[in-house]
């Protein structure tokens, strides 16, 4: 603390360090500054250098939040593309083994009129309908993930349903 006939200087400290000074006027009745004042004024010179520090650190704290908030954001992003890619390379993947099922099962069919009961030509028939099954699901499964907000509600009617189960 140093004192002059016009003002006095009082260091910011906080943890042995000094972030800056008040500099207080002479009193308005022209009296001098007793210890007792300069106490009172170094206890807020120590307040203010704590709202000083907690400000900068407030600063620091949102700039780092937002600087969080936008990396959340890119890399949500990020997985949103990587999904979408997935999705479509499940729908191509899908389609693409479609179509040979599909020339399989035509050929089925010609080579049944000719073979009308062999039981391979059934056994090679279900395992299509089965891999064919198996790709439809796939293509679902990407449909669904695609319109995960809203997705279709259809009525069932159980009864249809069980009956169906039962046969």
């Amino acid at each position: 603390t140093s004192s002059s006939a016009h003002d006095t200087v009082i260091p910011l400290t906080l943890e042995d360090q000094t972030i800056g000074h008040t500099i207080i006027g002479p009193k308005a009745s022209g009296d001098p500054y007793t210890p007792e004042d300069l106490q009172l004024l170094k206890t807020f010179s120590y307040q203010a250098a704590i709202a000083l520090e907690k400000a900068q650190l407030y600063t620091q704290l949102k700039k780092y939040s937002q600087e969080l908030e936008m990396r959340v954001q890119e890399r949500t992003a990020q997985i949103r593309g990587m999904q979408e890619e997935q999705r479509q390379v499940m729908i191509d993947i899908s389609h693409g083994l479609q179509t040979p099922l599909t020339v399989l099962k035509g050929e089925i069919r010609r080579m049944r009129k000719t073979n009308s009961g062999s039981e391979k030509l059934n056994a090679f028939e279900r395992s299509i309908d089965e891999v064919s099954g198996f790709i439809y699901n796939l293509l679902h499964l990407a449909r669904l993930e695609t319109n995960n907000d809203n997705p279709p509600q259809n009525p069932v009617h159980l009864s249809e349903l069980l009956h169906e189960v039962i046969e």
